[in-house]
């Protein structure tokens, strides 16, 4: 029988070449030799979540495993490296659904690493754990938390305590637009002021992307622009100016939101853009043209929605589309679909 310190050696010439499945066998080996190596369930744990980025080997409830029994078999001291495996774990709760269960297990795991990093003055790291807990309470039922956006908010704004547009501009913009997000969703406070906060999270977002940003992380962020202004519309007394102002970012966006490479997102910005006209035409803003420009956006949204799998949100806005087929007497104000914001 091979020695495990071998075994793992070996190991970790396969992970650095990519050659996945061999190393996870050859871990798997290790383990059954050293079932008390906290070590060794870690990189365990670490491969079956698909750590590396190999797809073919993710399996949360394994990886869920392993991280346990490395909890289990470590010190229980405060360490940066318990910390480490609880981050990890509360990634493979999340990865393993979206269950309560599972979310309230894995905000327990991201709340007791953030602790450790606070008292262990390891503030980047704690800033990734606020950060994950904003995005699991986004993912709570409503239903029972009806508190979870106001959560999330208060997460990534302690994130963005220290991830600033200086120090860390990725990860500031991906904070700032979940941020925005949450500040659209929240159901307490002013919803006007709240809208006006989305657009800013977003607005500065895009500001520290520029030009050098990846095109489909300025689109998403043009999207998201284009839905705040949309609600902004109904709130605000110049209703016209706002909704075209998110039909230029919904323009925008579609740059890169393609039919071909992105369906599902095509589908979303083409649904948000119809219903941009519609409002146009309910105030007669453009006359027949605008219910034209919906229709043609609408039928581009079912189709895009079919390709990606998505019958049901393809049916829904089907529904919507009979609403201003050219048979209907009235023009509708408000087509959400559930799914396509």
């Amino acid at each position: 029988m091979a020695d495990a310190a071998v075994l793992l050696d070996s190991a970790s010439e396969l992970c650095a070449s990519r050659r996945c499945g061999e190393a996870v066998a050859l871990w798997e080996q290790a383990s059954s030799l050293r079932p008390a190596d906290p070590g060794v369930h870690y990189q365990l744990g670490f491969c079956y979540a698909a750590g590396c980025g190999a797809r073919a080997l993710l399996d949360p409830a394994i990886a869920i495993f392993h991280y346990r029994r490395a909890l289990a078999l470590s010190a229980r001291e405060n360490t940066v490296g318990r910390a480490m495996v609880l981050g990890a774990l509360g990634n493979a709760y999340t990865s393993a659904g979206r269950s309560r269960p599972q979310l309230m297990n894995a905000i327990q795991c991201y709340e007791e690493a953030a602790e450790i990093y606070a008292a262990e003055r390891k503030l980047d790291d704690w800033a990734r754990e606020q950060f994950n807990l904003g995005n699991v309470w986004c993912e709570m039922p409503e239903a029972e938390f009806p508190e979870k956006w106001q959560r999330a908010i208060e997460h990534y704004e302690r994130a963005l305590s220290v991830r600033t547009r200086t120090k860390d501009a990725r990860h500031y913009t991906a904070t700032l637009q979940n941020l925005g997000t949450a500040y659209r969703e929240v159901k307490s406070g002013d919803p006007h002021a709240n809208v006006r906060k989305a657009i800013d999270c977003y607005s500065r977002a895009m500001r520290a992307l520029r030009d050098a940003a990846p095109v489909r992380k300025r689109a998403d962020l043009h999207h998201n622009l284009g839905n705040a202004y949309l609600t902004l519309s109904a709130m605000e007394a110049f209703e016209d100016r706002n909704v075209l102002r998110a039909l230029r970012h919904f323009a925008r966006a579609l740059i890169a939101r393609t039919k071909e490479e992105s369906p599902f997102d095509y589908a979303a910005t083409q649904f948000s853009r119809g219903q941009a006209f519609v409002r146009l035409a309910a105030r007669g803003v453009g006359g027949p043209c605008s219910l034209d420009q919906a229709r043609v956006c609408f039928a581009e949204a079912i189709e895009a929605f079919l390709i990606s799998r998505q019958p049901v949100l393809a049916d829904e806005v089907k529904q919507r589309l009979d609403l201003i087929s050219p048979a209907s007497r009235e023009v509708p104000r408000e087509l959400h679909p559930a799914g396509a914001k």
